[in-house]
């Protein structure tokens, strides 16, 4: 299963917002980690980030969708460490057949970049195959099984 979530046809987009995935943020009590948990049906922009070793979402998404907050704990960005909520729930991609990853979560703030969730190495990346082709802007991800990350 492949994802196009570059910006095929132009590059610039892609220097300028990166590689986008669809994704499905929140929490459904119940799930176990098989099949797909209950989440919100609404998909959300997120960046497929080679620099975060693990995925976050933005706070306020986060506070909207109502994962429970577990725990608070330290998050480095670009500004250095801050104190964040740390948020128990399930992203998942739709279009990588519904590819879920099951966990806690960093609650930072994305909105200066525009998209719901940062995607990152672990546990995504790391299980997946990424093609980046910057001269035409596109970037497709791809993994042969599905997976439930926890």
């Amino acid at each position: 299963m492949s994802v196009e979530c570059g910006h095929p046809g132009n590059p610039d987009v892609l220097v300028s917002t990166g590689p986008i995935i669809k994704v499905k943020v929140g929490f459904d009590r119940a799930y176990r980690g098989r099949g797909l948990p209950q989440v919100v049906d609404r998909v959300l922009p997120a960046l497929v980030d080679t620099g975060a070793t693990n995925c976050f979402i933005d706070g306020d998404v986060a506070i909207a969708h109502h994962p429970p907050v577990v725990d608070q704990d330290a998050a480095t960005g670009i500004f250095g460490p801050e104190t964040v909520n740390m948020y128990l729930g399930q992203l998942v991609i739709p279009e990588l057949d519904g590819y879920t990853v099951y966990g806690r979560f960093a609650g930072v703030d994305l909105s200066g970049l525009g998209v719901a969730a940062l995607v990152g190495r672990w546990p995504v990346l790391a299980r997946c195959v990424m093609s980046y082709d910057g001269r035409s802007g596109s970037v497709v991800l791809e993994t042969r099984e599905v997976v439930s990350a926890t």
